[in-house]
C-alpha cells in the first residue's frame, strides 16, 4: 500500500468531488500537453518526460529504516515500514507542496492526452469500419454524460475528416 500517493492527490485537489475536478480540468486546456508524431511513439515520449520528475522527487527525499517483509512480492507488498524525509527545500517549496502541484499538472495533462488517444482510436475505427466487427461505439458526450452512437450517427465532422 502506497500511502503518500493518496495524500499527494488529496493535497492537490482537496476534498472536492471527483466529477467537479474532472469538469474543471476538462474545461481548461493545460500547457504543453500535446504529444507529437505517431500514436505508437507517445509512450516513449511520456516516459522521457516523466523521468526527470521522478528523479527530482527521489532527490528531494531520503529513505531510511526501510524494512522488507519476508516472502513479500517486490513492488506490491514488500515494504513493511520505513521513513521518507525531505532532504531539501527547493526554491522555497516543501516537497509536499511541490508534489501536489506536480500531480495536479500531470493529472490535467494526462486527461487531455487520454482524450487525444481516444480520438485517434475512434478516428481509426470510424474511418476504417471494415476492419472492425463492432457496429456500435460508446462515446462520451461530456464529463458525466454517456452517448452511444452507431457509426452512421457519428459524422466525420465531429472527429475530423477521414481523408
Amino acid at each position: 500500500m502506497v500511502i503518500w500517493d493518496g495524500q499527494t492527490v488529496q493535497n492537490a485537489f482537496g476534498t472536492t468531488a471527483d466529477l467537479t475536478i474532472a469538469k474543471r480540468l476538462a474545461n481548461r486546456e493545460p500547457d504543453n500537453w500535446q504529444l507529437s508524431g505517431p500514436v505508437n511513439s507517445w509512450a516513449e515520449q511520456l516516459a522521457n518526460e516523466i523521468l526527470p520528475l521522478a528523479h527530482e522527487a527521489q532527490s528531494r527525499l531520503e529513505f531510511s529504516r526501510i524494512k522488507i517483509a519476508p516472502g513479500s512480492v517486490p513492488g506490491k507488498d514488500d515494504i513493511k515500514s520505513g521513513r521518507a524525509s525531505e532532504t531539501k527545500k527547493v526554491h522555497g517549496q516543501f516537497y509536499a507542496d511541490w508534489a501536489a502541484a506536480t500531480v495536479k499538472k500531470e493529472i490535467h495533462k494526462g486527461g487531455w492526452r487520454l482524450a487525444a488517444l481516444l480520438e485517434q482510436i475512434l478516428w481509426t475505427h470510424l474511418c476504417n469500419p471494415a476492419s472492425h466487427k463492432s457496429s456500435k461505439l460508446g462515446l462520451r458526450k461530456g464529463v458525466g454524460e454517456d452517448l452511444t452512437a452507431s457509426r452512421n450517427e457519428v459524422s466525420a465532422e465531429k472527429l475530423g475528416s477521414c481523408a
